[in-house]
């Protein structure tokens, strides 16, 4: 679990960019908080989009799971706080229609 979480985090700092991605079902996705990294995928389901985030922090054995149904409209934000006076480094998924969008806001507007 950790090895793939490792191998995704490293994946998403080549891939990381201040635009959004799509996320497509099932398929993970690397999310990178600085300390904290891990991935997120999404399942349809009749009641919504089942959007779950594994992450675990730099030297910690516990992984975190959270997770949230996402109607059209709606989203997920993961953030990591900052030290004093800088900023917090956050990810939003995001429901688009159809779609779940990986947004960076910490880097740049979207």
């Amino acid at each position: 679990m950790f090895r793939l979480i490792g191998a995704s985090a490293l994946v998403l700092a080549t891939l990381a960019t201040a635009q959004a991605k799509d996320l497509r079902p099932i398929q993970a996705q690397p999310i990178d908080l600085g300390s904290v990294q891990g991935v997120a995928y999404y399942t349809i389901h009749n009641d919504g989009f089942h959007v779950v985030a594994t992450l675990s922090a730099a030297g910690s054995d516990v992984p975190l799971r959270v997770a949230a149904t996402l109607q059209p409209g709606q989203a997920m934000t993961l953030s990591t706080a900052a030290a004093l006076g800088q900023d917090d480094v956050e990810i939003a998924l995001v429901r688009d229609g159809d779609v779940i969008r990986v947004r960076h806001p910490s880097l740049a507007m979207n």
